[in-house]
């Protein structure tokens, strides 16, 4: 799990924990710091073995965690921390902090669903309108195809064996994730005139990422809108306190 990142003043305000790196994973939600939802989640299904935390220095250790490693590289660099006590492992389920909505049912159909395509890298597309119903009033960001309108995931099945070769465009492409520029060219020129036409597909996706990251790609379609419903903006706090109560 990560549990790093930059935590902006006005979140750290409404979330009642110091502006640092690493806090919003410590945001107070109902009494209980926010990565300890996913943890528990993490800690109960069935298809995960050891939970390892990377985190930045100083950070609290939590109940629910095999083992800790501090962050203190970039986003990509944490992620390789993280693997080098993975090797192991065929397989990690690499998952941010700020989805305290997991449960262990959403993980498990991830995971198995991963490992049944084969693929170095699988990664999660949720249907708006399973985020609608699921989550209404949590505000996403969608990616309109033929199929329909689909939002990104939290959650990565990734091969420990393939991710060196990753590493690099990882690192490139979560510095300029919000760079429509970088964005156009990662999906590619044609699949740029289908994303505008809304005849992007899902095969058209898959084949773009494998070439782009080297490595085969899976995107997995669940209706588990929880693998990507992320706790980031002041806003989203005082709804999933009111949730996490009513669940």
């Amino acid at each position: 799990m990560l549990a790093g990142g930059k935590t902006p003043p006005d979140f750290a305000a409404a979330a009642s924990v110091p502006a640092t790196p690493g806090s919003r994973a410590l945001a107070d939600l109902n009494g209980l710091p926010m990565i300890r939802y996913v943890l528990r989640a993490l800690q109960t299904a069935s298809t995960i073995g050891r939970v390892i935390v990377v985190a930045p220095p100083g950070s609290p250790e939590h109940p629910e965690t095999d083992l800790r490693v501090e962050a203190d590289r970039d986003f990509s660099g944490n992620i390789a921390a993280g693997l080098e006590h993975c090797k192991n492992a065929e397989f990690v389920l690499i998952v941010t902090a700020d989805l305290p909505f997991l449960t262990p049912e959403a993980v498990d159909a991830f995971v198995q669903e991963g490992l049944s395509r084969g693929a170095d890298c699988s990664y999660a597309g949720i249907p708006k309108e399973a985020c609608d119903a699921r989550f209404p009033g949590m505000k996403r960001t969608y990616l309109h195809t033929r199929a329909g309108s689909f939002t990104g995931g939290n959650v990565v099945l990734q091969r420990v064996s393939a991710f060196a070769r990753q590493a690099d465009m990882v690192r490139e492409a979560y510095l300029r994730r919000k760079n429509p520029a970088f964005l156009a060219r990662l999906i590619g020129p044609g699949n740029l005139v289908k994303f505008f036409l809304r005849r992007l597909t899902q095969q058209d996706l898959e084949e773009s990422v494998s070439r782009l990251l080297g490595v085969r790609c899976a995107l997995i379609l669940t209706r588990y809108a929880e693998l990507g419903t992320d706790i980031d903006k002041p806003d989203d706090i005082a709804l999933a306190r009111q949730l996490l109560q009513n669940r």
